[in-house]
């Protein structure tokens, strides 16, 4: 079944879920759309900010805006799904960026001698108990996959297209398709409860 909605057009997996939105083909169909417009979100982010944690964050939003993308999408206003979806996530990467920037801007504190100095409201606690749970994540992840499968994966998140993946692994582009859908198999299993 996954081979064959990874065939289908972008309103092809919408009318599915639209059909199915509970069942296991519905719930297929919106894992295809998301790994197809990944790497826009992920671009998206990227185009925002340099800082990685604030592309986490807004990878996250560009994540929620387009599943509600795919929620919402309405095939008879005329417009493609792929537009809109670049069109919501957008919107919401630049609204999310912005209020991030508000923010540090917020916490800067103005010297006598009129200069800014950043005031953090990170503690040591807080750095250690993130690093953490992102050394837990990825060793969670890391547990599921197989070596090759964990190269492909950094590549492919670092938005390296299969070809690229392909020539830096020496390896076939078909096994590179073949290991991102093994990948999301193993993945969708954290996921999906």
């Amino acid at each position: 079944m996954q081979v064959e909605l990874n065939n289908m057009s972008d309103n092809e997996l919408l009318s599915v879920i639209r059909q199915n939105k509970n069942g296991k083909s519905g719930r297929d169909a919106v894992s295809v759309l998301i790994s197809r417009y990944l790497k826009l979100v992920l671009k998206r982010a990227h185009s925002f900010s340099d800082d990685y944690s604030d592309v986490e964050d807004l990878t996250q939003e560009g994540m929620l805006a387009l599943y509600k993308a795919i929620d919402s999408f309405d095939p008879l206003n005329g417009a493609k799904f792929s537009s809109f979806a670049d069109s919501c996530v957008s919107n919401r990467i630049k609204t999310v960026a912005a209020g991030i920037a508000k923010h540090k801007e917020s916490r800067c504190v103005r010297t006598e001698d009129g200069e800014e100095i950043a005031v953090s409201d990170i503690s040591p606690e807080n750095i250690c108990l993130e690093k953490e749970n992102s050394r837990s994540i990825k060793k969670e992840i890391a547990s599921l996959l197989a070596p090759q499968e964990i190269k492909v994966f950094e590549l492919y998140l670092d938005g390296l297209s299969y070809k690229e993946i392909s020539s830096k692994l020496d390896i076939s582009e078909k096994s590179v398709d073949n290991a991102v859908f093994r990948i999301r198999r193993k993945l969708k299993t954290l996921l999906v409860p």
